[in-house]
């Protein structure tokens, strides 16, 4: 039994990174509103003739100053996930690996940065949170 994905990430590129630790933050027992922003692009780009796609994702956390004043952190990470899909896949499959499995796993990426790269800060580990990205890939669709 192949439990295998037949959507495998290859590799992934760091292309921006920026992390600022706010020297003012003391953490608070009262929930703070997380400045977030998300952003790719939902057509894919495929290399011509294979099987290969690459998907660029940006990730922007407390990027105001109103934001940053009560957060930890502030954070900008744009990052670019190759992928390779098994050629023996149905398009009907193909589409939803495509769409919502590739961005989950692109988000996956990006979280595991983001958390080993703070981990190291003054403020301590910072995790992005939860997305859903089934209704962010509706909004896409109207």
């Amino acid at each position: 039994m192949n439990i295998q994905a037949p959507l495998q990430p290859k590799n992934y590129v760091i292309d921006f990174l920026s992390v600022k630790a706010n020297p003012a933050f003391r953490p608070s027992k009262e929930k703070v509103k997380l400045g977030f922003r998300l952003g790719f692009d939902p057509k894919l780009k495929q290399k011509k003739g294979t099987n290969q796609y690459m998907l660029g994702m940006e990730v922007g956390v407390n990027e105001s100053d109103k934001d940053f004043k009560v957060a930890p952190y502030r954070i900008v990470l744009r990052l670019f996930t190759f992928f390779e899909l098994d050629p023996g896949v149905s398009e009907t499959q193909r589409k939803q690996l495509l769409s919502l499995n590739l961005i989950s796993i692109a988000y996956g990426i990006a979280r595991g940065v983001v958390s080993q790269v703070t981990a190291q800060g003054p403020h301590g580990k910072f995790l992005l949170p939860a997305v859903n990205f089934v209704e962010i890939l509706k909004q896409f669709k109207k």
